[in-house]
């Protein structure tokens, strides 16, 4: 059976705050925290207090990055009503890595002394990222294989409130930010952005462009740089948003948010 979880708590639906008032439907996102760290989110659509009974979503990112993902963390009250880990190991799949995770609970908001409001983001958990990769929340195929039951769901009061997986392009991606001293300007920019990057010895250089839901829309690539290099990327033909820039230089790999913005 899919979510088995489901299974534990139904018997939610008999407590008081199971009535039938309706419960909110719940979205989820990704984003980065700006430490070294990916953050998941909810939102709401309505006004919650009562028991949040739990929670499955899993992170994708490209296996050959090398990349993994260490700790978990939440803040309170989060960690008392709906505390979140990891769900198994890591797994390997059609070129990605797969992390499930999962919570179940018994406490309501309201006995942790709080509540959701509509529209407003909570933040589920952070995770330590080691090494640079493109980051993501998904369902696809190896989710949904009943094998590793990894579908975004959440249940509120014992009844199911999935939402969509919405993509913040803050969420998209997380690692080793400017880690081979990179700068690009002008950022945010209205056309044209020029990356500058210097290195002592003759090494090849790949830049990749990504858009907001995680898509590769650009890729350039030089056989050897060597010194003070510096290459255009022209964003003239891309509507305003945060873009992911990913630049790799020999075994090196960077990520920085290219903003770009005609207001």
């Amino acid at each position: 059976m899919k979510h088995p979880v489901q299974v534990l708590v139904l018997c939610g639906l008999l407590l008081p705050w199971g009535g039938a008032i309706a419960q909110p439907i719940v979205d989820i996102g990704l984003y980065d925290s700006g430490s070294g760290q990916i953050e998941v989110r909810l939102r709401p659509d309505g006004p919650f207090d009562g028991l949040a009974s739990s929670i499955v979503f899993t992170v994708r990112w490209n296996d050959s990055d090398g990349a993994t993902l260490g700790a978990v963390s939440q803040p309170s009250p989060i960690s008392v009503y709906l505390p979140v880990g990891k769900s198994g190991p890591m797994q390997i799949s059609g070129g990605y890595r797969y992390q499930v995770f999962s919570g179940i609970s018994l406490v309501t908001l309201l006995d942790a002394e709080t509540a959701w409001v509509g529209g407003d983001e909570v933040v589920v958990c952070q995770v330590n990222v080691v090494g640079s990769s493109l980051f993501e929340i998904v369902n696809d195929a190896w989710t949904t294989d009943v094998n590793h039951n990894g579908d975004y769901y959440i249940s509120l009061n014992g009844e199911n409130r999935t939402g969509e997986i919405y993509t913040i392009s803050t969420g998209m991606v997380q690692g080793e930010v400017d880690a081979l001293g990179i700068d690009v300007q002008p950022n945010p920019t209205d056309g044209l952005a020029q990356l500058a990057v210097t290195v002592p010895d003759a090494t090849p250089l790949t830049v990749e462009l990504f858009d907001p839901s995680g898509r590769m829309i650009m890729r350039n690539s030089r056989p050897e740089i060597m010194g003070a290099h510096r290459e255009v990327v022209d964003m003239g033909a891309f509507a305003d948003g945060i873009y992911l820039l990913k630049v790799q230089v020999g075994e090196r790999i960077s990520t920085q948010r290219l903003v770009v913005d005609r207001h």
